[in-house]
């Protein structure tokens, strides 16, 4: 059934792809009437240099707009400063210009940061919706001084993704009288209708204004009763000509790796150079199709994720994607349950991907070989891993349908290798039942089977079997109350091995509401939110596994600080005891001071000792600060203690872990980074009912250099180090060494040639 299902599913995407009409409701076409109030983005054939200066003729025929509203922290109070924004098209690229004045110049916050990095700094941006559906929004920002920025609103799921990318150009200067910036934003770096008449876009220009308070203005005034925010753009005409190119890149990478490992004897042997070539293609088939391919490909990880530690963890640990190929229309996958979790893929000997829309329609479908087949086998209580040695095919296809204010989906995934199998079919669906109201829910079914001995060494069952997970979620989200509730259950058979459950035979149910207060223009405090909510689940056999009732008060004031504390009660299953449990977790942010920002987290209170199966107290801190110590240098330190003590007193286990990253950005395309994570874990074997290793300490050190002329053209140079020391060793001994280079280039051949 499930092949069928992914055939017909695979076969409807390419009639889509091949069948569909352009066009969309955006568009007016020939016959289609203008209203007066919608402004017109001017069409200007010019000769632009793109150097933050507005110097040139066109700006003064281009459509301009004023940021006079404060959206954040008040609501749509007169803005601080003046700031100015200016539009016109030429058929192929839109280009917007930024007029930000500033009182005292000498306080923009301008520092040389990553791509991407730029929020905590002075910063100007536009957000555009070329479908006007209110559904996604392409964002593009630089900071004062030139740092690019880009993005993805998806109103859907109310959020920013800043993992895309586009290439376009953009420059920004300070002067006298604050600062100016240009964007040059090439048509075929997003989608939008294809039409022969004039279409209706909407837009939104912001301004990031960091000064004792974190201030936002905006284009137009943002209704804090509103939960949909691109339904509040100003909308656009214009575009009439707009021909977008096909937008094809080619990207060959080279990568030369040279791994030095440790053999039995701690005895570090030299590897040999490996010499890694690929290619990537990605090709605007259409104006809202792109198609992406990848041949041995260099899916690897450049820089280190951050650290988290694994001690007195029931439930294998998520960390984020980072690989490009992956991360490209990543929104097009995504659904209430994480589903699909391309992390699962390790080392693919090719990839192809296809991601779009036709007017109502939506869809992406990817396939992949890898050739690691690495597998989470969730559980009720703990979730265990396991490898198969063969390689493995992965297939996701997703299909969304708009209608109004809601829309319906459907997902399927398959993963297939050496006996072995894995798939999932879902349908989703989303309704926007007022402007407060939504709702959301997803229905899930696996098939499954794993080779016998992997089966039966990690307790799984034997042969073909199959399960389901259900998700639902009412939220109300309104300017001074809000409430929701929120249900999950999967059977014990049900998993997801191209996404990320780790838990399964249960059912959780959750409810909740809260009141928020705003504070006036002026004051030290902007908004107190005070919230409680209450949670119990249950494993399959109708057993509570877990109940909890918490209140929760945050306070959001000056400079841009939030404190919250939150204390609850509650009990939690564990080998068939039922523990009463209680404690509290806070919260501190502030950025105090230009280039700084603090953070805190903390937790304390009672939790269960799985190790030993016991009730003991726990004590976690996570301070965090980042620092720009001048316009080139950044610091950051990530620390990490967590501390369990028996409840007759003796410590069970005490752990640190240390993320630093120094960096020195020589300019907006180039930095050199140098991250050293530390771990260190004392345990008391007293304290334990198994043998355990009493220390254990490790070091990871990288050095790296960056050189990125566009998100594809690259140039990094690295090395990487890991050492360890516990018990069993004399010293610290080095366990293995990386070198490492990847060069990447985007070739972009002319427009002309494809269309």
């Amino acid at each position: 059934m499930f092949l069928h299902c992914q055939r017909l599913c695979c076969a409807v995407i390419l009639l889509l792809m091949v069948t569909s009409s352009y066009g969309s409701s955006a568009a007016l076409g020939d016959e289609g009437s203008v209203v007066p109030s919608v402004p017109k983005v001017p069409n200007i054939q010019a000769d632009m240099d793109i150097d933050g200066r507005l110097d040139e003729s066109a700006w003064r025929e281009a459509l301009t707009m004023t940021m006079d509203y404060e959206s954040e922290p008040g609501e749509n109070l007169p803005a601080k400063v003046k700031t100015r924004m200016y539009l016109f098209e030429d058929g192929a690229t839109l280009y917007v210009a930024f007029e930000a004045d500033d009182p005292d110049p000498s306080k923009i916050r301008a520092y040389l940061r990553e791509r991407d990095a730029i929020w905590n700094d002075d910063y100007i941006g536009v957000l555009i919706d070329p479908f006007n559906d209110s559904r996604r929004a392409y964002g593009f920002a630089v900071s004062a001084v030139g740092v690019q920025a880009d993005l993805l609103r998806n109103e859907d799921v109310d959020d920013y993704d800043d993992s895309w990318d586009a290439i376009w150009r953009s420059a920004a200067q300070i002067h006298d009288n604050g600062y100016t910036a240009e964007f040059a934003i090439p048509l075929s770096q997003f989608r939008f209708p294809l039409s022969s008449g004039e279409q209706i876009w909407r837009i939104f220009g912001t301004r990031g204004y960091p000064r004792s308070q974190g201030y936002e203005f905006s284009t137009f005034p943002v209704h804090r009763d509103i939960k949909c925010k691109i339904c509040q753009y100003q909308e656009i005409r214009g575009f009439a000509d707009a021909k977008p190119t096909r937008d094809l890149q080619i990207v060959p990478t080279v990568t030369v790796i040279r791994s030095d490992v440790a053999d039995e004897n701690w005895s570090l042997s030299t590897g040999k150079p490996a010499f890694d070539e690929g290619v990537s293609v990605r090709w605007g088939l259409t104006p809202d199709i792109t198609a992406s391919f990848a041949l041995n490909p260099d899916f690897s990880q450049v820089e280190s994720d951050v650290g988290q530690l694994d001690i007195n963890q029931q439930f294998a640990l998520q960390y984020p994607e980072k690989r490009p190929f992956f991360l490209e229309g990543s929104d097009y996958f995504s659904t209430p349950v994480d589903a699909v979790f391309t992390r699962t893929i390790v080392d693919p000997r090719y990839g192809a991907k296809v991601t779009g829309r036709r007017d109502e329609h939506t869809f992406g479908m990817f396939v992949a070989e890898d050739e690691v087949t690495n597998l989470l086998f969730p559980g009720t209580y703990s979730s265990d891993t396991g490898a198969i040695d063969s390689r493995s095919r992965s297939l996701v296809a997703r299909y969304n349908y708009n209608f109004g204010p809601a829309n319906a989906g459907a997902l399927i995934t398959s993963r297939d290798g050496d006996g072995y199998r894995n798939r999932v079919g879902a349908i989703d669906g989303y309704w926007s039942l007022t402007e407060q109201d939504t709702f959301r829910a997803q229905y899930l079914h696996s098939e499954t089977e794993y080779p016998d001995l992997l089966a039966v060494e990690h307790g799984q069952p034997l042969g073909s079997f199959s399960g389901y997970g259900v998700a639902a979620r009412y939220k109300h989200d309104g300017e001074y109350w809000s409430w929701f509730t929120m249900y999950e259950k999967y059977d014990d058979n049900f998993r997801a091995d191209s996404g990320f459950v780790p838990t399964v035979g249960y059912d959780w149910q959750m409810g909740g509401f809260s009141r928020r207060w705003w504070g006036d223009d002026g004051m030290w405090w902007n908004s107190v939110r005070l919230r409680a909510d209450w949670d119990i689940s249950h494993d399959s056999t109708g057993q509570v596994k877990g109940r909890a009732a918490e209140l929760r008060l945050s306070v959001n004031g000056a400079y841009s600080s939030e404190f919250s504390v939150e204390g609850g009660m509650g009990r939690e299953l564990w080998k068939d005891v039922l523990y009463e449990k209680k404690g509290f977790n806070f919260n501190a942010s502030m950025k105090p001071l230009s280039g700084l920002f603090l953070e805190v987290h903390g937790s304390v209170g009672d939790q269960i000792d799985y190790s030993n199966a016991r009730l003991a107290d726990q004590l976690w801190l996570r301070p965090r600060a980042e620092w720009n110590v001048n316009k080139n240098l950044f610091m950051g330190v990530d620390y990490t203690v967590s501390k369990l003590d028996s409840k007759m007193g003796p410590n069970i286990y005490d752990a640190q872990l240390i993320d630093a990253r120094l960096t020195w950005h020589f300019n907006i395309r180039s930095f050199v980074r140098a991250t050293l994570q530390h771990q260190n874990i004392r345990r008391n074997q007293d304290e334990y009912t198994e043998i355990v290793t009493p220390h254990y300490r490790s070091n990871g050190l990288q050095f790296l250099y960056s050189y990125k002329l566009n998100p594809q053209t690259v140039f990094f140079l690295g090395y990487a180090d890991n050492h360890i020391d516990d018990n069993d060793l004399a010293n610290n001994v080095l366990t293995d060494r990386t070198f490492f280079m990847k060069i990447g280039y985007a070739w972009m051949p002319e427009a002309s040639l494809f269309n």
